[in-house]
């Protein structure tokens, strides 16, 4: 795991092997979070994904890289009696990603705020009129062909669900082991436990809509159809968080 505590180093932005060399996981590390820091990260992350090669074969390793990148604060700065801190880091995430991230394999895994909540990055892999017989109602927001789909779940104490033992930290360690897993089989009973506990609680976020252009020829008519497994680690289930 590599961790990157402020400035980005640009050095590493051109060094391929280094990056492809055995780590899982990078992290941009401040003491109190500012917008321009999501801003940044996102703008980071989308760059160094990018050195990978794109994969292809299954949903999961076309919709993610197998390189985890997040951005972790102690606390923020919007401290006022009225300040909405939550909502001003959900807002920054979101237009950061819509003017950064041009596939879903290159967004921001996670993004932790210690004394606040934690925004996990979710992937749909497709959604549409071959798998629900009245399409009218989804047509809307998902398109006359139907859509994929990421978001940035946001688990905060306030969730209406939430659970009595909710802790951002908690959310970071479990979504963090269920994301390595995904690339380390060895991790996945230590992620199951973490899930089968609910450390993480819950969340929700709005989702960001993607053609099925996204996806290579060789699985995009298989996305369209609809054919995903239940499995919780098999590559073609329906959602990845």
């Amino acid at each position: 795991m590599l961790v990157l505590k402020g400035t980005y180093p640009k050095r590493l932005l051109n060094k391929k092997l280094y990056l492809a060399a055995g780590i899982a996981a990078a992290f941009e590390c401040k003491t109190t979070l500012r917008a321009p820091h999501i801003t940044k990260a996102v703008e980071n992350c989308t760059k160094i994904k990018g050195l990978y090669p794109n994969r292809i074969g299954t949903p999961y390793k076309e919709l993610h890289s197998p390189l985890v990148y997040g951005l972790l604060a102690h606390s923020h700065v919007w401290k006022g009696g009225k300040a909405a801190p939550a909502q001003n880091v959900e807002q920054r995430l979101q237009e950061a990603d819509a003017l950064h991230v041009s596939h879903p394999r290159l967004q921001l895994d996670m993004l932790c705020v210690a004394d606040l909540a934690a925004w996990i990055s979710s992937t749909m892999v497709f959604l549409g009129p071959r798998q629900v017989p009245d399409w009218s109602a989804l047509e809307p927001i998902c398109g006359r062909d139907g859509s994929a789909g990421s978001s940035y779940n946001a688990y905060t104490r306030t969730h209406e669900q939430q659970v009595q033992h909710f802790t951002p930290i908690g959310v970071l360690v479990s979504h963090l082991t269920r994301k390595l897993a995904r690339e380390d089989a060895s991790l996945r009973d230590l992620a199951d436990y973490y899930r089968s506990v609910k450390i993480a609680g819950f969340g929700t976020g709005p989702m960001r809509m993607w053609p099925s252009s996204i996806y290579s020829e060789g699985i995009r008519p298989r996305v369209e159809a609809g054919l995903q497994s239940g499995e919780p680690w098999d590559d073609w289930n329906l959602c990845f968080e």
